[in-house]
């Protein structure tokens, strides 16, 4: 199970928010419907922190996350985070702290704002303000997370005509601001969707984040990057914060173990595992779910076999074991519908 770590309420909490009024908010800085209500006011817990009457985190999620207390985050939006990153078969983290994750987030997309004149000092934005004037990709110091510069999509545009980027550092990225599946090879890119809610790693409740003239907030914009970029691997550095399982350590998204631990997880994977029993197929998704590397190391050498692997790769074998545990699960399913109907 992923949990918020120090979590008073696992991500399935029932949340009692659902039906709640959304906040409306106000392009002036100081209007304090733009801040989230102070610690003190929280009614309840959701994830470890207080929320108030509408279900926003109040000022110890904030403080938390190292982000500022006009970025409205709502419980829901993170729930439903945790509840998508707990489903599948394999599983990256055992546990999450959400608040640092957002602040990953927000560390890069604080930066985008600053440098971008038009958008810096307003509350909210229109679509016609993230087509014109938020980024459609960046350069990023890989180490040190500075974003150096700053690309419209016209500018991107006529980069890719002119035969790509050039003269770039090996210790920089080029980033796009909203991950999209890539365009055909030789295509003209195309401008990042303003729908950036929408079409995410995990679902967002668009009016928790829509001022009363309709516009995105700072917290959507921030919440709307994190879905878009979370599992995509363009990052400089993972935006989740938490505690890897083997299969988390193995994607290297485990920034202190080395890459020689990371060999030896891959090692331990060489050669033919037998898995032609539940039971072995169980004992092998427990250990990929699980952060001990030494009782797997241990787990793997229990299941292997002397049959020869034919050249199987680390992802073919994770291929096999999901069709495995899916058609486990398939048959599972069958035989308790079967009793059921042996009941009617």
């Amino acid at each position: 199970m992923i949990n918020g770590i120090n979590s008073y309420s696992s991500y399935n909490y029932t949340s009692t928010f659902n039906n709640a009024p959304n906040i409306k908010s106000s392009n002036v800085v100081n209007d304090n419907s733009n801040l989230v209500s102070d610690k003190s006011q929280a009614i309840n817990k959701v994830l470890g922190y207080g929320v108030d009457k509408d279900g926003y985190f109040t000022s110890d999620f904030n403080e938390a996350a190292g982000i500022p207390k006009d970025y409205k985050i709502h419980s829901n939006t993170m729930q439903s985070f945790l509840k998508t990153e707990a489903n599948g078969t394999f599983q990256s983290y055992k546990n999450i702290d959400i608040a640092k994750t957002l602040g990953n987030a927000y560390k890069i997309v604080s930066q985008l704002l600053e440098k971008s004149p038009e958008l810096s000092s307003k509350q909210s934005f229109s679509k016609e303000d993230l087509a014109n004037y938020f980024p459609q990709n960046y350069r990023i110091d890989k180490q040190s997370g500075e974003v150096k510069q700053l690309y419209s999509y016209d500018e991107i545009k006529q980069i890719s005509q002119s035969g790509g980027f050039k003269n770039i550092s090996s210790n920089e990225s080029i980033v796009p601001s909203f991950f999209t599946m890539d365009n055909e090879q030789g295509s003209t890119p195309k401008p990042f969707d303003t729908n950036i809610l929408s079409k995410g790693y995990f679902k967002i409740d668009a009016k928790q984040y829509t001022d009363e003239n309709g516009k995105l907030t700072k917290a959507g914009l921030l919440v709307g990057f994190l879905s878009k970029n979370v599992h995509t691997g363009i990052t400089p550095k993972p935006l989740i914060s938490g505690e890897t399982t083997i299969w988390g350590k193995i994607q290297g998204l485990d920034e202190i173990l080395s890459q020689s631990e990371v060999n030896s997880l891959d090692k331990a994977l060489s050669g033919t595992l037998n898995l032609t029993n539940p039971k072995a197929v169980a004992t092998f998704l427990e250990a990929m779910n699980d952060t001990d590397i030494q009782s797997f190391k241990e787990k793997m050498q229990e299941l292997k076999s002397p049959q020869d692997n034919n050249g199987k790769s680390i992802m073919e074998l994770i291929e096999e074991v999901i069709g495995k545990h899916l058609k486990l699960l398939l048959n599972n399913e069958n035989k308790v519908k079967r009793s059921l109907d042996m009941k009617v």
